[in-house]
């Protein structure tokens, strides 16, 4: 998509990109953690995961639909990459575990 559009056009896709990263290295830490010492994980902590996994996927989601009309006809084609992420990044956002 950065070869079609300005950088500007995917600075919300970026920021939302790398917030979302952050959040899964963070909860990656904590349930290594939590996991070496043998405890057990908490009801609010599981919803706490579970909250912030379909948010992001909600904010990721309407900003993949709000840049992919602007990258033309060309991206929209079947045999072209930027189709098949969006293609292959919607159905794996459809499991059951990202709807709230």
């Amino acid at each position: 998509a950065q070869t079609i559009l300005p950088k500007e056009s995917l600075g919300d896709l970026e920021k939302t990109i790398s917030s979302t990263n952050q959040n899964i290295v963070q909860f990656s830490e904590e349930i290594e953690s939590v996991i070496q010492q043998s405890k057990e994980f908490t009801e609010a902590y599981i919803q706490k995961v579970h909250s912030q996994a379909t948010n992001s996927v909600s904010s990721i989601s309407c900003l993949i639909i709000e840049i992919y009309p602007k990258l033309g006809i060309k991206a929209s084609r079947i045999d072209h990459q930027l189709n098949q992420i969006f293609r292959d990044y919607f159905t794996a956002s459809q499991h059951h575990i990202f709807i709230k």
